[in-house]
């Protein structure tokens, strides 16, 4: 029998298993990194054969659940990250996943099907191949061998990258033994999460960190300053800056008292990083969250201010986060869940507080957040048809400027000003199913480019006009 012909036969017994690993093969090339493409189709064909030879039903079930569950969610990652945003998963969006709550999880659902699809059919065709005993196939003491061989090299390749990198930071990080380990196997994402929960670490660890700041307090005309942080706006959208839809009546309406920057530049296309850009000393060129405690809020509660953080981005997230470890220095703390306008009764309490205190107020919206349809009541909606993603982002941006709008009034008669930007904006494209999306590593400025200004108050002093200069945002909100 010919070469040839052994492998015709043995691709008759054996074609699921031929798919697999070439449906492995091309997705992990084409939608994930190809680094250490080798050991991670070994790693991944030879756990496939050594559960094969397990007699044991149950044995062999404890084992391939756990194995085909992993590798179908992680190849359906690289596909979402590749398909919506068109960059392999990374630890940016790793983060993201890991700071998104339930609540915000199930609003997106709708997205994600065709990737929850991918993933049951990943797992069923992967479980279909792994779960047969199969006697024809090599034994599992030769299998078992080689696939310990592979995995012994590749700890030992990571122990080598993670000694390297503590002797460079004179510490050693089991983040990086498991992320650099990871990479050499079929679970190539989870390198990703590694890397995030040891970002997350780092950050219990400053989050306490409050520095002493040389400062110099003048009296500005106001008393109460509100700082509104929207959530994935984009300027193309908003008739203050040219939209021919009226999304902004209430914001235009005050034009006099409005400060109105055209060139604000986020720092990030995604919230857990462009906040603490924004409000901290931190910045895109030297990017280092050691930073993240030099921020407004510490800087104001040793300016003698009274500080305030009512967000409705959910409580599920206040632990271990940049934004958090920003917000739970703040003297008080609100957190609501739905819509943007429950923060409006807060922010009246806030305002009603009798001190000699000035006042620094944060409110961070949920603001045009995916999918857009969820983030204001139906009641609120102006443009037409509702299941437009396009009417829905139009009436987001609307509902948000209606908030905007009852916050003038309730400032209108103190010595008070209000500034507004969104954390980032983002991406359109109609060709797709979901119209719009947030940038990915390569985004095009839509993702960057947000909308800011400077409301003042009619009673109070402040400089009115358009602004077209280069701040950094921080600079400005000292």
């Amino acid at each position: 029998m010919t070469v040839f012909n052994k492998f015709v036969k043995s691709f008759k017994s054996h074609w699921l298993l031929y798919l697999c690993v070439i449906v492995f093969g091309i997705t992990n090339l084409v939608a994930s990194s190809g680094a250490h493409m080798v050991q991670r189709l070994l790693f991944f064909v030879l756990t496939i054969l050594v559960v094969k030879r397990i007699s044991s039903l149950p044995l062999r079930l404890l084992i391939a659940v756990p194995f085909v569950l992993l590798i179908a969610a992680d190849m359906s990652i690289s596909l979402y990250s590749w398909c919506i945003f068109g960059t392999t998963f990374n630890d940016g969006f790793a983060i993201s996943v890991l700071q998104s709550d339930p609540d915000e999880v199930v609003k997106m659902l709708g997205m994600y099907i065709p990737y929850l699809c991918a993933f049951a059919f990943l797992s069923l065709l992967f479980f279909a191949v792994i779960i047969k005993y199969d006697v024809s196939l090599p034994t599992k003491k030769v299998t078992g061998i080689l696939l310990l061989i592979v995995i012994s090299g590749s700890l030992f390749s990571a122990c080598q990258f993670a000694y390297k990198d503590a002797k460079n930071k004179e510490a050693f990080s089991p983040y990086i033994l498991a992320s650099r380990f990871a990479t050499y196997t079929p679970f190539f994402n989870l390198n990703y999460f590694a890397l995030a929960a040891k970002e997350h670490q780092r950050l219990l660890s400053i989050a306490n960190t409050v520095p002493y700041f040389q400062l110099s307090v003048r009296d500005t005309g106001i008393d109460t300053y509100v700082l509104i942080v929207g959530e994935s706006v984009r300027v193309d959208n908003m008739s203050l800056y040219g939209y021919t839809r009226s999304t902004t009546p209430q914001v235009e309406a005050q034009r006099k008292q409005i400060k109105l920057f055209n060139q604000a530049i986020s720092g990030a296309p995604y919230t857990a990083l462009s906040v603490p850009l924004s409000l901290t000393a931190d910045s895109v060129l030297s990017h280092d969250i050691h930073n993240y405690p030099d921020n407004i809020i510490n800087m104001a509660n040793q300016a003698g201010f009274q500080t305030f953080w009512l967000s409705s981005q959910s409580a599920f997230r206040q632990n271990g986060t940049a934004v958090t470890s920003i917000a739970m220095r703040a003297m008080e703390t609100v957190y609501v869940r739905g819509f943007d306008e429950l923060l409006l009764p807060h922010l009246s309490q806030a305002l009603q507080q009798k001190t000699q205190q000035k006042k620094l107020i944060v409110l961070h919206l949920n603001g045009s957040h995916e999918p857009a349809c969820s983030a204001y009541p139906q009641s609120s909606a102006v443009f037409q048809p509702q299941d437009d993603q396009d009417a829905c982002y139009d009436n987001s941006i609307h509902y948000t400027d209606s908030l905007l709008g009852q916050v003038f009034e309730l400032l209108k008669d103190r010595r008070a000003s209000v500034m507004y930007f969104a954390d980032h904006g983002l991406e359109r494209d109609p060709t797709k199913k979901n119209v719009y999306f947030h940038g990915g590593r390569e985004a095009s400025q839509q993702a960057y480019h947000v909308p800011m200004f400077i409301w003042y108050s009619p009673v109070s002093r402040g400089w009115r006009g358009s602004h077209n200069g280069k701040q950094h945002l921080f600079d400005s909100l000292q």
